[in-house]
């Protein structure tokens, strides 16, 4: 594909440090592994084999979208769905106090989708899911994400917005055990901020759930 600078590999790194040892990472363009020549637009594929010396060999992919439309439904979607897994070797080392612990699992791994929708008359979609093999992979193999990011859930959420009001259907489960994590099964909330009463003598807020 002329339009992508690279050719099947999108990138190769090496790196060497005590926790996982030698590394050799990669990624991969998945379209142009399997012959797609003319992709969707809107679409970018790839996958991830990676090798780390302390630990094992790592494999994942990206896919990444953003669409005009969905089943013939009009308004922009967006979303990404992401996954690495490893047979991990290795001893997890988390910090002062929690050096060489033992995995909870031999297989390791991380699974995230998110999706918003943006559907006529002011609706919006968001589904989110999120599945972890246990409490210490993505502090061990994705700290950025754990440091920074909002907490990974599985649920949905279908709001209205108009003017200074919402209008929301929230539901969530609790894929991962090991987390406290509050589920609703569902949860309904109306806001109505800033709304001026008596000529903005008062302002009103509020919050129904």
């Amino acid at each position: 594909d002329v339009r992508d600078p690279t050719f099947y590999v999108r990138n190769v790194s090496l790196r060497n440090d005590q926790i996982n040892g030698t590394q050799v990472l990669s990624t991969w363009n998945a379209f142009e592994l399997l012959g797609i020549r003319n992709r969707p637009a809107g679409l970018d594929w790839d996958l991830s084999l990676d090798y780390m010396g302390k630990r094992g060999f790592g494999h994942g992919t990206t896919f990444v979208y953003q669409r005009p439309e969905l089943l013939g439904i009009p308004g922009s979607v967006g979303g990404i769905a992401d996954y690495w897994g490893i047979y991990d070797n290795g001893r997890d080392t988390l910090g002062a106090g929690r050096r060489n612990l033992a995995p909870e699992a031999d297989y390791r791994y991380r699974l995230l989708w998110q999706h918003r929708h943006q559907m006529p008359a002011d609706w919006q979609l968001s589904l989110e899911a999120g599945l972890i093999s246990d409490r210490n992979f993505l502090e061990e193999y994705f700290q950025r994400e754990w440091d920074e990011l909002k907490d990974q859930t599985t649920g949905a959420e279908l709001k209205r917005l108009a003017d200074n009001r919402s209008f929301s259907i929230t539901a969530d489960v609790r894929l991962n055990r090991f987390f406290t994590q509050t589920e609703w099964l569902p949860r309904l909330d109306h806001f109505w901020l800033g709304e001026s009463l008596l000529d903005d003598t008062f302002t009103w807020y509020a919050h129904s759930s």
